[in-house]
């Protein structure tokens, strides 16, 4: 692999002479700096900044990645819904009211999708509460519910 190999799917590789992948870094993506670079020694460390830059993307794309998120954390992935609330929350809040037709709509989902993760985060603390409460109780069925089967006595 040579220094600094570009792929066809936007993202930059630069290796060592050893032919180590040091650093990737993605090209022409509305997320800027994502760069992972690892140090290959005997600890590997990785380190992943995103940072989203909403600037160069128009109104419309922007409306249109919001909702695509939005509908996505509907698929059991609250983490989604987490992620639009995050990088657009600066565009629905914090830019001047009404600057364009979309921010009304990118605004509601990026609530929703703080509602949503909320609502996630809720029903998962409860059900770890529950599970971890009763599981001696629910016998063989929490059995199967479990990855690890603690050893010993409840």
């Amino acid at each position: 692999m040579n220094n600094g190999t570009i792929l066809d799917v936007g993202v930059c590789i630069a290796a060592d002479s050893n032919g180590y992948i040091t650093q990737i870094r993605s090209l022409d993506h509305p997320i800027k700096n994502i760069w992972l670079n690892v140090a290959l020694t005997s600890f590997t460390f990785i380190y992943l900044n995103i940072e989203m830059n909403l600037s160069k993307v128009s109104n419309e794309k922007k409306l249109q990645l919001c909702k695509i998120y939005f509908r996505t954390g509907f698929v059991f992935l609250p983490f989604v819904w987490a992620v639009n609330f995050c990088w657009f929350f600066k565009e629905a809040f914090k830019t001047p009211i009404a600057s364009y037709p979309e921010q009304k709509q990118i605004k509601n989902y990026v609530i929703y999708s703080a509602l949503g993760t909320i609502v996630w985060l809720l029903l998962l603390t409860v059900w770890i509460i529950i599970f971890q409460a009763k599981r001696a109780e629910w016998g063989a069925l929490a059995d199967y519910m479990s990855f690890i089967i603690p050893l010993g006595k409840a």
